[in-house]
């Protein structure tokens, strides 16, 4: 009788938007002019065998930028189905191990912002990668989607999606 109780405690599931199609146009606001973002760097903690890498660009100019109509591409490098949960508007899924749409990121100096959920290891995936291929405005959004989200910034959210709880 208990964990019949119980079993009527559980939430239920969250419903998904539709999965990305692979044709979701790739560059936000394209007529927009190129926002202009304050990259910030991991410290070094032994600067003689260190370069600060600048890779990570705050939620807070993001979604200024956003709000500007700023033309840039937004990834969300999470599996796809993490993408139909909830993700930044206008963010394409592309996730590693098989980044077919990358090639379509134009390689012209538009600001290229790749997020996970955080510790950076998907988002930095695929920053990584740009890079190996010239990108040179390609950068981490440092507080990746749960931050986003959690401070009530713009989302493209299943029914029943709900910001992760405020950290203590």
């Amino acid at each position: 009788v208990i964990a019949f109780v119980r079993s009527l405690d559980k939430p239920e599931p969250a419903a998904e938007l539709p999965a990305p199609t692979g044709k979701e146009p790739v560059i936000i606001n394209p007529g927009g002019k190129a926002p202009s973002f304050k990259v910030r760097a991991d410290s070094c903690p032994d600067p003689k065998n260190c370069v600060p890498d600048p890779r990570y660009v705050s939620v807070d100019q993001v979604k200024d930028a956003l709000a500007d109509h700023r033309r840039m591409v937004i990834v969300d490098a999470r599996p796809a189905s993490d993408w139909m949960h909830v993700h930044i508007p206008g963010g394409v899924s592309i996730s590693f191990p098989a980044p077919k749409r990358l090639a379509e990121i134009p390689n012209d100096g538009t600001w290229v912002l790749a997020y996970c959920a955080c510790p950076h290891h998907l988002s930095g995936d695929i920053v990584n990668e740009l890079r190996k291929r010239g990108y040179k405005n390609a950068m981490i959004l440092d507080e990746g989607i749960l931050e986003w989200h959690r401070r009530g910034y713009p989302v493209v959210a299943a029914p029943g999606v709900k910001p992760p709880p405020k950290e203590t």
